[in-house]
């Protein structure tokens, strides 16, 4: 399950480069595009196969905070730093579909990454971090005193950027992949919701920066510990952290994939990148592996393809690095 070296490597060329530092990564369902946005404004698709950059969509007016596919490809989300969501039509060559602002999802670039938007395992909802307490609702109340949470909106009623679920305090959130769950990291706990019963069960985690799900069948995590020196690997069935993996640097972000075997760490320093097998805790990617080519300086974001056989990373340096693993 080794990680080949860098194959193709998104820079030193107008063609495959963002103007500006780049901040998010996505693939699309297939494996085939991926989506990158950036501070230049604009967000850039890129053909896997041969590195070719196919189109550049621009029309938000501040820096980019997020991309991401829908499971069944059909749209893809983008934000900014200004609150303002779009959603383009893969179908008819990523046309715009629908624009709207909403006033507390105004966003900053910094550990939690706010806005970045993300669906559910069934593309019924489109869910993104908020800042401020303005709108946040829980069920229909109001949440006091809230300075950041999660908010919800309908996929097929998008129009007026209504929100229809949200939950108040959280600073970060996954979606489960095969079930109408979603991970909250609140101040006080590590929660898992089912947003359609209200049925939550609380992980004793607390202040957790970033967390991600491993695999298809939404039984593990991982997630940053509070210091950020330290990733831990929970059971959800359990409740067991059944690994603790120091790492070295103080860590941005991290990004797991859908075989469960592979997790990406995002560093905020000069060690940039590396993956990690997570049954064992053996480094696949990184610095003195192989010809391993790092970014340079930080590493934001980075997404691995549905099959598990690419791996996209991005940041300071302008650019999107692919990578092709050996567990495709």
């Amino acid at each position: 399950g080794k990680i080949d070296n860098c194959i193709c490597t998104f820079k030193n060329t107008a063609t495959f480069t963002h103007t500006r530092a780049v901040t998010s990564v996505a693939f699309s369902p297939d494996g085939k595009t991926i989506a990158s946005g950036s501070y230049d404004k604009t967000i850039q698709l890129w053909e896997v196969s041969t590195g070719k950059k196919l189109l550049s969509l621009s029309g938000h007016n501040e820096v980019l905070t997020g991309v991401a596919f829908s499971p069944d490809g059909i749209r893809l989300a983008t934000t900014d730093i200004g609150g303002v969501v779009k959603i383009w039509d893969p179908r008819s060559n990523f046309s715009l579909m629908r624009s709207f602002r909403t006033d507390n999802l105004r966003a900053n670039l910094g550990t939690y990454r706010l806005s970045e938007p993300a669906f559910s395992y069934d593309g019924k909802f489109l869910a993104m971090l908020t800042l401020g307490s303005a709108g946040l609702q829980v069920r229909g109340e109001p949440v006091a005193n809230s300075r950041t949470g999660v908010v919800f909106f309908a996929t097929e009623d998008l129009g007026a950027g209504e929100i229809a679920i949200s939950f108040g305090e959280a600073t970060a959130f996954a979606f489960s992949p095969s079930s109408p769950e979603i991970l909250l990291s609140t101040p006080d706990t590590l929660k898992l919701v089912n947003y359609e019963t209200g049925k939550t069960r609380d992980y004793p985690f607390q202040a957790v920066r970033n967390l991600c799900f491993l695999g298809r069948d939404g039984e593990r995590a991982a997630f940053i510990h509070p210091t950020r020196k330290a990733i831990g690997i929970l059971n959800l069935i359990s409740g067991v952290e059944i690994r603790t993996m120091p790492v070295p640097e103080l860590v941005m972000r991290i990004a797991g994939d859908q075989t469960g075997r592979q997790l990406a760490v995002c560093y905020q320093l000069d060690r940039t990148l590396e993956v990690f097998e997570t049954n064992t805790g053996e480094r696949l990617l990184g610095p003195g592996i192989g010809n391993f080519e790092p970014l340079m300086g930080s590493t934001v974001d980075a997404a691995f393809s549905t099959d598990g056989r690419w791996l996209a990373a991005c940041g300071a340096d302008q650019s999107v690095s692919l990578y092709e693993t050996a567990t495709g």
